[in-house]
This record gives structure tokens, sequence and C-alpha cells, in this order.
């Protein structure tokens, strides 16, 4: 069943497009949360609907779900933004209330509208932390990283360490985006020191050293992070770092740990296509540390093992998307 894929750089489209490969049914309602947010503030109805019908579970009647969907105008969608817009015409010359509705546009990826009020909000105060934040992270999420970097580094120096702590990690971002690995690295080290939470910069910080060869450096850092956070990904990255440096036998170790945290966090649900990405580069990584060790019997079974899985896969998964296997 194929997925009609849509263009743009907004939220909403980033959105869409990032899900196209799932096929979990339990995350289907998302497919229909955008849509339906796509139909209500755009009023695409006839490419909605469309994506709608390609994207609902097989088991699923189309009719039910466009049903579902077809409410064009939401009764609290507008007494939303009737309030918001009263609260404007009470106070004109207020940043928060231009930040209150900027945020409400955002959150109905009506990103334009939500731009021009955090121009707005900046405008009136050019020292506000917070409106430089928020209109940083939409730059950011709309690919306008330079832009982005301009204010989320203004938004870093405020003295809320929260606030600073969370544009730091945003800005760090960016220049990953850039391929500007390590200086994103280092941010994400200010982040850290001020207060972003340690088990997640610890991750991200490992991926950007492992993005810049530093393989040594990201294996420090998952090491550093408390076992009971470790999740599937970054075991991944750490076996990765280690089949790098040539630690062949400690790289298969991770790889079966994180195959086994990948299967344990899927649970019974039918493998998705990005499922078996993770589990095919777990496989296919125990495959090259065993011909590189010059096990090449052992390698050649993991080699036929992972072909089968793959055609039991494609057999069973009902929704790929262009982005598939």
């Amino acid at each position: 069943m194929s997925v009609i894929k849509v263009k743009g750089k907004g939220t909403w489209q980033k959105v869409w497009n990032e899900r196209c490969d799932v096929s979990h049914r339990s995350l289907y309602p998302s497919f229909q949360k955008v849509i339906g947010i796509m139909i209500k503030v755009r009023k695409t109805i006839p490419v909605a609907l469309a994506i709608i019908v390609s994207a609902v579970p097989y088991n699923t009647p189309s009719k039910h779900a466009i049903a579902q969907m077809s409410d064009l105008k939401g009764a609290k969608y507008s007494s939303d933004i009737g309030g918001l817009n009263a609260e404007i015409r009470r106070n004109p010359k207020s940043p928060d209330a231009y930040l209150k509705r900027g945020k409400f546009y955002l959150n109905t990826f009506e990103d334009d509208l939500a731009m021009s009020d955090f121009d707005r909000a900046v405008a009136l105060a050019p020292s506000y932390s917070e409106s430089y934040f928020v209109r940083g992270e939409l730059f950011k999420n709309m690919g306008e990283f330079d832009k982005a970097i301009r204010d989320l580094k203004v938004a870093a120096t405020s003295p809320d360490r929260r606030l600073a702590s969370i544009s730091l990690r945003l800005l760090a971002g960016c220049y990953g985006e850039k391929h500007e690995y390590t200086k994103a690295a280092d941010i994400m080290t200010q982040a850290i020191s001020k207060g972003y939470t340690k088990q997640l910069g610890l991750r991200d910080r490992a991926v950007f050293h492992f993005r810049d060869k530093k393989y040594s450096e990201a294996i420090s850092d998952v090491n550093d992070i408390q076992a009971s956070e470790l999740g599937g990904d970054t075991i991944l990255l750490r076996a990765n770092s280690r089949r790098e440096l040539g630690q062949y036998k400690s790289a298969i170790e991770d790889y079966g740990l994180a195959e086994r945290l990948f299967q344990k966090a899927r649970g019974g649900a039918t493998m998705s296509a990005p499922d078996w990405k993770k589990l095919r580069e777990t496989m296919q990584g125990r495959v090259d540390c065993l011909k590189k060790m010059g096990n090449s019997v052992a390698a050649a079974r993991e080699s036929v093992s992972m072909e089968k899985m793959e055609k039991a896969v494609l057999q069973q998964t009902p929704f790929r998307g262009e982005g598939g296997l």
C-alpha cells in the first residue's frame, strides 16, 4: 500500500513525512491526527482524504477514518483562537499575548502565522528571551538553521537556566544539522552544565562524537549513561563505535544487546519498516564483525538469517510507504 508524501518545510509536512515509514497499527491515530489538523487549518480536503485512504490500516474501512476527519472547523478551534485574538485586541503591545497566539498557531501547524506573531513579540520586547527561543525553535523545525542559531544564541543567555539549557540543546542540534559536529558537542557540554538532563545530553553528545568520527569519546559518553536509561539506539551507536575501533568482540555483544532492547520496545506489535531497519543494522553489524574476525562461516549463517527475516517482514507488513523497506 503506497503513501502520498507531501512537499514543504513546515512542521506538519515534516511530521507527516517522518511517519510515512511507520506501520505500527497503534500509531495510525498519529497519521489521522496530522491529517485532521491539515484539513482544519489548510482546507486541502482532496489531498487530505487521499492520504487518509492510503494511510489507514488495511482492516479499517476508509470511510470510517474519513468520517472521523471530516470536521473542517471544530468549535474548540474557533473558540480558542477567538479568545487569543480578543486578548491581543485588549493588549496590543503585550509580547506575551502574541507569544500565546503564536504557540497556538504552532500547535495547529500554521507556521507562517506563528512566525508572524513571534516576530511581533520580538519587536515589542527585544530583550525577552522566550520570544527568541520559540522563534529559533520554529526556524530549526523549518530547516532555517542559520536563523535558528541567531535566535537561540540570544535565548541561551537567559538567566533562566532551564530556558538557557534547552536553547543550548537546540543550538547544538542546529550545528549538528550543519555537520559542525565538534561545535555541536561543545555546545551540548554547555547545555549539560546549565542543567539540561544529563542522560539525554550525554546521548546527544555521543551522537555528535560518532558523526565526528570520535569513536572513543562516543563510547565514553554512552558508558556514562545510567543503565536504566540506555535504549537500543544508544547501544547500537556504541556497537558501531566499537566496530570502527576494531573492538569486534565487544561490538558483537553490543549488537546483541541492542537487538534485545529493540525487540523488547516493540513488544508484540507487527514489525514496521523502521523497526526492521534497526534490527537489520544490528545483524549486519554482527556480520561485518564476524568477517573481520575471520569467522566466515558464522558470518554466512547470520546473513542467511537476516535474509529470511527480511522476507518474513515484507510479507507481514501491511503498510510500508515510500521510505519503507
